[in-house]
């Protein structure tokens, strides 16, 4: 009996350690300080590889001060399978609901959140300008530009970084970028811009690289 009552204890251990695990924030990754909207807002990111080998681009935006009694956490999550040396989508969560990725899309699609991956692999590999296919979870697929600007010192909690500046998305809606080749090129600013209006403004504030 002792023995059944060890194995269930470490059984609910391990499945509350993988609950965790799925829904919040690991100890490695990116952590940023900001507002969406007028929300402030912290918001974590990470890539981490599961069981199953498929890798996961998970992004959380968590309120802060009087935003916490408004509004709860917002969980983004991309799938991915990493097929013939490139990344292809399983399936994207806007933060509603996973969606699977059609069978049918073009060759190197990525979803609206990984496609970052793309742009910060391409700017540390020195090309000034891409395009990429990009799938949205509403099942459009959108012919996003990135475009490389110039060098740019900017200054965030996490401290002062020489960057490289970037624009990626469409004439529509697009992230206003800084890459930052002493962090292996992630990225140390980001500002999401909609119609010429900017509604959100994220700056690094922690990493665990």
């Amino acid at each position: 009996m002792l023995q059944r009552t060890r194995f269930l204890a470490l059984l609910l251990l391990a499945w509350s350690g993988a609950f965790a695990q799925d829904f919040l924030p690991l100890d490695h990754g990116l952590g940023y300080t900001g507002k969406e909207g007028i929300r402030p807002v912290q918001v974590e990111i990470t890539l981490r590889e599961q069981l199953d080998g498929t890798l996961e681009y998970v992004e959380w935006t968590i309120p802060r001060g009087w935003a916490r009694w408004v509004t709860g956490t917002r969980v983004r999550r991309a799938t991915l399978a990493y097929d013939d040396g490139q990344l292809r989508p399983v399936a994207f969560d806007p933060g509603d609901g996973a969606v699977a990725a059609p069978a049918d899309l073009p060759a190197g699609t990525l979803d609206e959140l990984s496609v970052r991956l793309r742009a910060r692999a391409d700017i540390a590999q020195g090309r000034r300008s891409a395009e990429y296919p990009v799938w949205r979870a509403d099942g459009t697929v959108e012919r996003w530009t990135l475009e490389l600007g110039e060098a740019d010192t900017i200054t965030t909690p996490d401290g002062n970084y020489q960057a490289l500046r970037f624009r990626l998305g469409t004439a529509d809606e697009w992230l206003d970028g800084w890459s930052v080749p002493l962090l292996v090129f992630h990225f140390a600013q980001l500002e999401h811009w909609r119609d010429g209006e900017r509604v959100s403004a994220l700056a690094l504030e922690e990493k665990e690289l």
